[in-house]
């Protein structure tokens, strides 16, 4: 998917005349449930920024479309009380505060 996507970028003519090394992606670690990937280019000095965003958005609206979730940062707490029944989850200090 990636490489597909490097490729659309290289066949974009505004983009292909700033990018050296097109776009891809080594699988980096592997942890409990999610898969951490790597993406790599090359652009003409000061056109990484550019290129970047436009690479960012192309593989989210990709990983969307095939129906891959993001991971999700921080944890998910679940408390029950003795009687097995779900309590709310306790309110993060950030939030209560603001």
């Amino acid at each position: 998917m990636v490489k597909n996507i490097g490729q659309q970028m290289l066949d974009d003519p505004e983009l292909a005349r700033v990018i050296v090394s097109p776009l891809k992606a080594v699988l980096y670690r592997i942890d409990p449930g999610v898969k951490l990937f790597r993406c790599k280019f090359q652009t003409l000095p000061g056109q990484q920024f550019q290129v970047r965003t436009v690479a960012y958005k192309r593989i989210e609206a990709e990983l969307r479309k095939a129906g891959i979730p993001f991971a999700e940062s921080g944890s998910k707490v679940i408390v029950h009380d003795s009687s097995g029944a779900r309590l709310p989850a306790p309110v993060p200090a950030e939030k209560a505060n603001g």
